[in-house]
């Protein structure tokens, strides 16, 4: 599979690469990936996909790789507390909060869709 052929290792440099459409693309591969698949999930947590996607998503003004960046992240740690640990670390609740604020409807969509499953996982996040 994608995980075992080193394909996570290929894709996560891409996630800062200057060209916001690449950019988009890897986020988005990196999420279908890791959706809802622990060992995936937990493979890409280890590479250090959430610091760079969180950058991605704190930094990116253009419109289509914000959504894609929050995508990924919301894949990542959905239904996995390794990955709620790192987002809690790295301050990810916060940026968050701060999509939430976002002019762009989808990022505010995903914001609050992700939100909404880490309350309902983790009740002591309310």
């Amino acid at each position: 599979d994608f995980c075992s052929l080193g394909g996570l290792e290929a894709v996560l440099p891409l996630l800062e690469h200057p060209w916001v459409p690449l950019r988009a693309g890897a986020a988005r591969l990196l999420g279908a990936c890791a959706q809802n698949l622990p060992r995936a999930q937990a493979r890409a947590l280890a590479l250090g996909a959430l610091p760079a996607l969180l950058g991605a998503l704190r930094s990116q003004p253009d419109p289509r790789g914000a959504p894609a960046a929050l995508f990924a992240i919301s894949c990542l740690v959905r239904a996995q507390p390794e990955g709620l640990e790192q987002l809690e670390a790295l301050g990810g609740l916060e940026v968050l909060g701060g999509a939430l604020q976002s002019p762009q409807p989808p990022l505010r969509a995903r914001a609050a869709f992700l939100l909404h499953c880490l309350l309902r996982e983790h009740p002591r996040l309310q």
